[in-house]
């Protein structure tokens, strides 16, 4: 009777035990293989050492900077290159665009060359930023990025104008394009960018008038910094109709009275 109840025991115990470890291996979240393969060339391309497929082969689980969603596909590439031994700048690898569900792509520092047209692809795409060291111009193709809340490109060495192409992204609520090389004049199109509460251009070389297209900004939380640049000519009276919460234009070639706007 005794021996009974004690293989009794034991069985329920094992039966416990393959429960609760059938349980634990459903709910892990295993890394597509596609979107693993894209993170390893992505790693190679930029020197990263310590995402270790051999010690942690799920790229959801503690790879620094990753993120996934709920089906294993990877959403948040985060990454700080200062952070590595690598001394050489490295260029933005277009094997990026190999991860097609990405919502937030983050890489600062030690970057060299220009962006690559396929992040145009990331069409799921809400944050971007992109620090420090790019060259080149700001691509076009950035327009159809169309979820974007988030694009912050400071910092850089960008040269050539502003595209137009960006006042297409109207849910942005956050645009940074100061410390660059930029110039020409300032897109009428960005006035259309109605739900930014930052825009920042401080700190280029852009010329040329103020957009009257500006005055339609209404929000009232709105910071608009248009410092150290080139600009020249009068304020444009439709700035004065602008709700904003803070304008910075010092260290320009503005004339005429700007008393309106206070």
């Amino acid at each position: 009777m005794e021996a009974t109840t004690s293989n009794s025991r034991v069985f329920l115990l094992c039966l416990l035990f393959l429960s609760l470890l059938f349980s634990h291996s459903s709910a892990t979240v295993l890394c597509n293989l596609s979107d693993r393969k894209a993170l390893l060339q992505i790693a190679k391309d930029l020197s990263i050492t310590d995402w270790d497929p051999n010690t942690t082969p799920d790229c959801c689980a503690i790879w620094f900077g990753v993120d996934c969603n709920a089906d294993g596909r990877v959403t948040s590439l985060s990454y700080n290159l200062y952070g590595t031994a690598v001394q050489d700048s490295q260029r933005l690898p277009a094997s990026i665009g190999d991860l097609p569900f990405l919502q937030t792509l983050n890489i600062y520092g030690n970057l060299t060359g220009t962006i690559p047209d396929i992040l145009a692809n990331l069409t799921s795409l809400q944050s971007l930023q992109l620090a420090s060291g790019l060259t080149g111009s700001i691509p076009y193709s950035l327009g159809r990025l169309k979820r974007l809340t988030y694009l912050d490109l400071s910092s850089n060495s960008f040269t050539g104008s502003i595209p137009p192409a960006l006042g297409q992204l109207t849910s942005l609520s956050y645009l940074d394009l100061r410390g660059n090389e930029l110039s020409g004049s300032i897109p009428e199109s960005l006035g259309r960018l109605t739900g930014l509460d930052r825009l920042d251009l401080r700190d280029n070389r852009l010329t040329g008038p103020i957009p009257a297209s500006f005055g339609s900004f209404k929000n009232p939380k709105l910071l608009l910094f248009l410092a150290s640049n080139r600009l020249s000519g009068p304020v444009p009276r439709s700035l004065g109709q602008a709700k904003v919460n803070f304008l910075q234009l010092a260290g320009n070639q503005l004339t005429g009275d700007a008393s309106f706007l206070f």
